[in-house]
């Protein structure tokens, strides 16, 4: 066995074991942070009544939009409309804003 003859002192101050130690001690300091902010992120939202997805959607939106090119293409509807259709909307409002620029 390699630690046979070893003291504790020359253990410690050996640069490789030392290195591994480090970094064995950060990969779990990272786990557990990482566990720790999903643990907590899940709890917060579970505490507000939301959830983690993309079911909001399909949701209606509820608010007014300015007259653009998006909303003409999509039939936007205040109250009626749901968030992808403002998704879609801002899509294409990016691509007219995008091609004004580009003349």
């Amino acid at each position: 066995m390699a630690f046979k003859n070893r003291t504790l002192a020359s253990i410690v101050n050996d640069s490789h074991f030392r290195g591994i130690f480090f970094q064995i001690l950060l990969a779990a300091s990272l786990v557990f942070l990482g566990s720790w902010l999903v643990d907590n992120t899940l709890t917060n939202l579970a505490n507000q009544g939301k959830s983690l997805g993309f079911d909001f959607l399909t949701r209606s939106a509820g608010f007014q939009i300015i007259s653009t090119l998006g909303t003409w293409m999509f039939d936007y509807q205040a109250g009626v409309s749901t968030y992808l259709d403002v998704y879609f909307i801002g899509i294409v409002n990016t691509f007219l804003v995008a091609i004004m620029g580009i003349f």
